[in-house]
């Protein structure tokens, strides 16, 4: 089961599931990371809102990916 990046839908087992629900996979768990990373730094403190951020952070996240990654 190779992956082609360069389809507009990823087969897993014998589903296809459109190419950005990947995308949005990704840049979910990069946010994450990056909260995680953020919090652990005590630098969450000086963010308003932070559900709001992390919103703000994977929407972004996931725009780069997808537009880097576009098929």
């Amino acid at each position: 089961m190779a992956i082609n990046l360069r389809t507009p839908e990823l087969d897993l087992l014998d589903l296809l599931m459109p190419w950005v629900f990947g995308i949005g996979i990704v840049g979910f768990l990069a946010a994450w990371v990056m909260m995680t990373i953020l919090e652990r730094a005590g630098l969450t403190r000086f963010i308003w809102h932070v559900p709001l951020f992390f919103l703000g952070l994977f929407v972004l996240l996931t725009s780069l990916l997808g537009f880097l990654f576009h098929p």
